[in-house]
């Protein structure tokens, strides 16, 4: 992302910084989890399937990132905006 912007990594992740008050890596995995939510409301999506379309490699690594900023597992999410 850094080179599509004409910025080193260590300056595009200094700008974050500085702009946003939060490292790029936090950023993007904000955007992750967000992304994560929409799809969650897809009752028809599998959370492992999540995982993979939102960057992760694992299932329980999505598992862990998202409980970290929601403070929920990613099923009990589901279950508790699809009631």
């Amino acid at each position: 992302m850094a080179e599509q912007f004409g910025y080193s990594v260590r300056s595009l992740s200094r700008l974050f910084q500085q702009k946003l008050l939060v490292s790029f890596l936090q950023y993007l995995k904000l955007c992750r989890m967000i992304k994560a939510m929409e799809y969650l409301l897809e009752i028809d999506k599998r959370i492992s399937e999540i995982a993979y379309q939102t960057g992760y490699n694992s299932l329980s690594a999505f598992s862990n990132t998202f409980y970290e900023l929601v403070h929920m597992r990613p099923m009990d999410f589901r279950s508790s905006v699809n009631r």
